[in-house]
């Protein structure tokens, strides 16, 4: 056997033209692949991050019938006892509630349907990443501040501007002429851009908002917009109006302790179908608790085929070195048709000599996948720190399958980066390299010493 590897390695050198094209045409395939196996690792860890960092959490807890149904009666009960239950448990979790409204600008004029998510501000930064800067083209997450503001049809003083006003009471209880208006509460609400759009408004602009209260009464208030989300989803570009939880009460007056989503994120280190049956053990006829998964089944097997899309890509990637390897390993059958002749002719069985030919192939395939590794993990670490900065296409990031990405855009290395471009090159070439091997391995001794 050791004749066979130092054989190998000396006849790829026998012509170091052709073997250094060959060799370096496949640590350049090796090198890219390394690069977007680690490209593409970071792109699906950015994808599930955003999906549960933005807004699902690991795991959600409704209504059994909420996600079938969402309207503003399929409540989950006792949340806040759920929520210390939760926490207890060492579990983050954040209560949600949601409601559909019309919104509108007196400025602009402009209407548009909106859903409003009312979150706690205490609990939502543990499960989600709303609140950094980063996250926002324009003005500030919500604080919580709200300030009075006095109706339109009320005078300094508080006094409605009645032409009336000056006249006396007929009914003597001064309701009517004159009375004194309750100030209005304002709260703060960040929209979505394609809503924040729609409507022409940006922070410091105040909006109207009518909603169909839960109480079967008509909810109208006032919100001050301070702050515009950058690329989102689709659906929450268009229609998101985030406010807090006390803002949303005052607007949808929903049964107290009651609400429509808790989101959770799991304890670092358990795993997601553990922490599931877990939450719903707490849970317990009080909501059914789903994944992620469950919840945006799609995005899941996005990322469950991570690897499967990474190996065909690859492969369509080799299959050009594949014929370079294949026409490169003819080439040099055809050279040597009178050496394999004599070969034969001195006892040496076909095996061999197709067992010496797949030699020669291993050792171009390892000099060339360590020289596409030592290439390609430095190019991937260096991207992985600097990234790949697209702001100038997309300076709010881009949104793919119901995910937005940010504008810049890293790798990382990994196990599969490294091993599975080196791996697909050695199969990819002893595919490539069989025909070629085969006739080499299959040549008639007589004919092939006379071979000119």
């Amino acid at each position: 056997m050791k004749m066979y590897w130092l054989m190998g390695w000396r006849n790829i050198w026998r012509n170091r033209r052709r073997s250094a094209i060959t060799i370096g045409a496949m640590a350049f395939s090796v090198t890219l692949l390394v690069f977007f196996f680690g490209f593409m690792a970071s792109w699906m860890d950015q994808m599930e991050e955003n999906v549960i960092g933005m807004s699902v959490g690991d795991i959600q807890i409704h209504h059994p019938q909420y996600l079938a149904d969402q309207n503003l009666y399929q409540l989950v009960p006792d949340a806040e006892e759920l929520l210390k239950d939760l926490h207890r448990d060492g579990y983050a979790a954040a209560a949600r509630v949601y409601g559909y409204g019309l919104m509108a600008s007196d400025e602009s004029g402009k209407s548009a349907g909106a859903q409003f998510k009312g979150i706690s501000l205490q609990h939502e930064p543990t499960v989600t990443l709303l609140h950094r800067d980063r996250n926002l083209r324009d003005g500030h997450f919500l604080t919580g501040e709200t300030r009075l503001e006095l109706p339109e049809t009320v005078d300094t003083d508080g006094a409605y501007d009645d032409p009336l006003a000056g006249f006396d009471d007929p009914l003597g209880d001064n309701n009517g002429y004159g009375a004194k208006a309750e100030p209005l509460v304002v709260g703060q609400v960040v929209l979505g851009k394609k809503l924040a759009t729609t409507l022409s408004v940006g922070p410091g602009d105040t909006v109207n908002v009518v909603t169909m209260s839960a109480d079967g009464t008509m909810g109208n208030e006032l919100f001050d917009v301070v702050g515009v989300f950058k690329n989102f989803s689709e659906l929450e570009d268009r229609s998101l109006a985030l406010v807090t939880r006390a803002d949303y009460q005052r607007l949808f007056r929903l049964p107290e302790d009651q609400v429509h989503e808790i989101a959770i994120r799991r304890p670092e280190g358990s795993g997601l179908q553990e922490s599931r049956e877990v939450v719903a053990a707490v849970a317990g006829d009080r909501g059914e608790a789903r994944t992620w998964q469950d919840i945006l089944p799609a995005i899941a097997e996005m990322v469950t085929f991570q690897r499967t899309i990474m190996v065909l890509f690859g492969f369509l990637m080799y299959i050009g070195a594949g014929l370079l390897i294949m026409n490169s390993t003819l080439m040099m059958v055809f050279e040597r048709i009178h050496e394999f002749g004599v070969m034969k002719a001195i006892g040496l069985r076909p095996l061999k000599i197709l067992i010496l030919v797949l030699f020669e192939t291993f050792w171009m395939c390892l000099v060339a996948g360590i020289a596409g590794i030592a290439a390609g993990v430095p190019l991937t670490l260096w991207v992985g720190k600097v990234g790949i900065d697209l702001t100038s296409m997309a300076p709010d990031g881009f949104a793919l399958s119901g995910t937005v990405f940010d504008p810049v855009m890293y790798a990382r290395v990994t196990t599969d980066s490294v091993l599975l471009p080196f791996l697909m090159l050695f199969a990819t070439a002893f595919v490539s390299v069989l025909y070629p091997a085969i006739k080499a391995a299959v040549i008639e001794p007589v004919k092939a010493i006379y071979h000119i």
